[in-house]
């Protein structure tokens, strides 16, 4: 435990090692190193029943950030040991309450893996901790498949960091995420039905069984929907002329910002360019620079302009 404060990197991977080898024989130690956090003079201290000017005082005699830094070194330790480290789940369950040692505490149940799943879970049913739990679920990744229907909920939390960490969990549980998710997207709520077409939009390819959940929110009463819905659908490369209709059609939309995504995706294959030629002459007509420009560029570049519209070279 000393070497782990070491400045020197090997000594500290060094130490790691030495704890992993001992196994569960280390845990009691280090559950009770875990703790030093909760002395009676830190619980003193964080409850402010001890005067700042005391405090300043004794500084030079006692290091109040050690009890703090032995907890965290343990956490390190308790880590390093995975599924050995079983014993002290609740220790550091309740540790995520703590501001101080949060992180670390996370990062332990992470590493001891699908065990903490059970704990962890009941965190999200008891919406307590949320967001280092979502972290420690994340890291966890398939092992904590099981969590998926407690996760979905948070995509919607005004909390954005609880929001964020539920989306990078349900990326990193994929594909076996992929079907809960999908599940999901008929959801009455719309920031609900984005959030849930951003996951698999960042999941991509993996996530190819959503794509016919994906593709009829192309058409979704809600212009955000609709965005991350083409935004999904492109990201689960679909065939060119599979996909071109759907470009089509969003082209039409109410959303300038779904035509231009829209456009993008048409104008990537120059038989699109050829083929739908009058479209995107409408669109080269368009008061938004950011269509009229793509529109007007693709076809010049493919040289495609329907005769009648060519515009006069000087």
């Amino acid at each position: 435990m000393e070497d782990l404060r070491s400045p020197k990197i090997e000594t500290r991977r060094a130490a790691l090692d030495a704890i992993h080898a001992m196994g569960p024989t280390a845990v009691p130690y280090l559950t009770n190193a875990f703790a030093q956090k909760d002395t009676l003079a830190m619980r003193l201290r964080r409850g402010g029943f001890i005067p700042k000017k005391l405090i300043r005082a004794a500084s030079r005699v006692v290091d109040w950030q050690s009890p703090i830094s032995e907890s965290q070194r343990a956490a390190l330790a308790l880590q390093s040991l995975g599924t050995n480290a079983v014993e002290a789940i609740p220790q550091l369950i309740a540790a995520l309450n703590d501001p101080q040692v949060s992180n670390f505490a996370a990062d332990a149940l992470a590493g001891i893996g699908a065990p903490a799943v059970p704990a962890l879970r009941q965190m999200l049913l008891d919406n307590t901790n949320v967001s280092w739990t979502l972290y420690a679920l994340g890291r966890i990744g398939t092992n904590a498949i099981v969590t998926v229907p407690e996760i979905i909920p948070h995509l919607i939390s005004r909390n954005t960091e609880v929001s964020y960490r539920a989306l990078l969990a349900l990326m990193r549980m994929s594909p076996a995420s992929i079907p809960e998710v999908t599940n999901h997207l008929s959801d009455t709520n719309a920031l609900m039905r984005a959030n849930l077409l951003n996951v698999i939009h960042q999941i991509g390819p993996p996530a190819m069984a959503a794509r016919p959940a994906v593709l009829p929110l192309v058409r979704d009463p809600s212009s955000d929907v609709r965005n991350a819905a083409l935004m999904a659908y492109a990201s689960l490369y679909p065939l060119p002329a599979e996909a071109a209709p759907v470009w089509l059609e969003a082209l039409k939309d109410s959303s300038s910002t779904n035509v231009a995504f829209a456009l993008q995706m048409l104008i990537a294959f120059p038989r699109n360019v050829h083929n739908h030629s009058n479209e995107l002459a409408a669109l080269a007509e368009r008061p938004e620079r950011f269509i009229r420009e793509p529109a007007s560029n693709a076809l010049t570049r493919f040289n495609s302009w329907p005769p009648a519209l060519k515009p006069a070279i000087p």
